[in-house]
């Protein structure tokens, strides 16, 4: 039996009323595929989510920076990432490093979080930094990014408190465990994930190599999407210990020595200026930088009992002081459509860094009602949004002040003009005011009754020059 193909049959002829439903199918078709087409070439790949980098080195100012006009340290890799980037002029964060690392983390003034010193509130004393807040790392992490911290927490005691970093929103952490100062540096006493490493406790060991060495290999662990790394370095906070950079080991480093009383801390700066550069390189290296914000700042003015040349007078370092040298801090970022070497006279204060990371990140932020933060994300790019900050807050204690970026009102009622400053102290203005500075009085009187009513706030029980 042949299973030879049949011959295909002649198809009828198409009545004229088949060919007039046939034309207009074909017509449609048509277009559909013209639109689909166009589509297509509209249409781009959303862009990848960026990786965010916060490095918080602790106490430095601005007044001892190279690219903040000052002479006294050398910091290569921050003079670059100022060529690079922006750098912004008057960025505030509190005096002290708790607060400011509060303010951080919930993009909350001290006196809606109630930090407003070390491990205590305006109300009654606390442990530890309450989940229940807002936190950027918890944000990011519902927005799909891997999370980590390393170094100095400060937000809860963590021997007895292990879980806490994760409740905030990291998925992993090495910090120092703060049970003294001889665990900051050489030798150092770590948690990591809520585990002693008992390990790393070793004279060889520099406690910031360590926590350097955390971070990298978490960024290449996570090469492949997006993530969030909150840095906040030990370094530049005393001990003035030698640093790798001149010693190997704990032993050398005692027997290297400095003088009792020793109070210079360039050694500590220029240690984490290398760290910055050394964290640079690696995002480099695995091919990151096009997609990755580094944003470096600081927690505070530098150590009070330090000094720094500048334009040939010796400046006293601010933490602990409520003004302009406790307060005012270096800000540099470089990023993905960031202008290079911009300067940003934008006001910043710490409660921002949440919105900003969030904006840049394509994350949903909290409720408005529970944040005091604005984004800064604009000025990197050089748009004026209408978000932009027009007064800073920056609290201490129980107290006070607010800043337009020259003018300085008090929550005691004095009223400085810091047009000079760092180069000359703060004037302390009395009744008769010249208009510029009558004007500002008035902006920051309503900024204050929009932002504490008509409290009356004690004066600060730290000091103010």
């Amino acid at each position: 039996m042949s299973f030879a193909p049949r011959e295909a049959a002649t198809a009828p002829a198409a009545s004229p009323r088949a060919a007039e439903f046939e034309h207009p199918l074909r017509a449609f078709a048509l277009l559909a595929a013209v639109f689909l087409a166009a589509a297509a070439c509209t249409t781009s790949t959303p862009a990848p989510q960026p990786n965010l980098l916060l490095v918080v080195i602790d106490d430095l100012g601005v007044e001892g920076l190279r690219s903040y006009g000052g002479e006294h340290y050398e910091t290569p890799n921050l003079d670059a990432l100022a060529g690079r980037g922006v750098r912004f002029e008057r960025a505030f964060a509190t005096p002290m490093c708790v607060p400011s690392r509060a303010e951080l983390i919930t993009g909350q003034y001290p006196f809606r979080s109630g930090w407003s010193q070390l491990g205590g509130s305006e109300a009654e004393p606390k442990t530890a930094l309450s989940p229940a807040l807002p936190s950027v790392a918890r944000s990011l992490r519902e927005a799909g990014y891997a999370t980590a911290v390393a170094g100095k927490w400060h937000l809860a005691p963590l021997d007895s408190m292990r879980s806490h970093p994760h409740e905030l929103g990291f998925d992993t952490y090495r910090l120092w465990r703060q049970t003294s100062a001889k665990g900051r540096y050489w030798s150092p006493s770590i948690l990591e994930n809520g585990v002693a490493r008992d390990d790393l406790a070793r004279p060889d060991v520099y406690g910031p190599d360590s926590f350097t060495d955390f971070v990298l290999e978490f960024i290449e662990q996570n090469r492949d999407r997006p993530w969030f790394v909150y840095y906040p370095m030990i370094l530049a906070h005393r001990p003035f210990v030698p640093t790798p950079a001149t010693a190997r080991s704990a032993e050398e480093a005692r027997l290297r020595g400095k003088p009792e009383g020793f109070t210079d801390n360039r050694e500590q700066v220029a240690y984490a200026d290398a760290t910055v550069g050394r964290l640079w390189a690696e995002v480099e290296r695995l091919g990151l930088a096009d997609r990755t914000f580094l944003l470096v700042t600081s927690d505070n003015g530098t150590d009070s009992r330090t000094a720094v040349l500048r334009g040939g007078r010796r400046i006293p370092g601010g933490k602990f002081h409520l003004d302009e040298s406790g307060a005012v801090v270096p800000l540099l970022v470089r990023g993905p459509a960031v202008r290079e070497g911009a300067v940003a006279s934008s006001l910043v204060d710490f409660t921002d860094f949440l919105p900003t990371l969030l904006e840049l990140a394509g994350a949903a932020p909290p409720e408005p009602s529970t944040t005091d933060g604005r984004s800064f994300a604009g000025a990197l790019r050089g748009q004026d949004p209408a978000k932009r900050r027009e007064w800073a807050y920056v609290q201490f204690g129980e107290g006070w002040f607010l800043s337009d970026g020259r003018f300085r009102l008090q929550s005691d009622g004095r009223f400085f003009d810091a047009a000079g400053w760092p180069e000359r102290p703060p004037k302390l203005l009395r009744k008769r005011l010249p208009p510029e500075a009558a004007a500002a009085r008035e902006h920051l009187e309503a900024a204050r009754r929009e932002l504490r009513g008509e409290e009356a706030t004690p004066p600060s029980r730290s000091s103010a020059r």
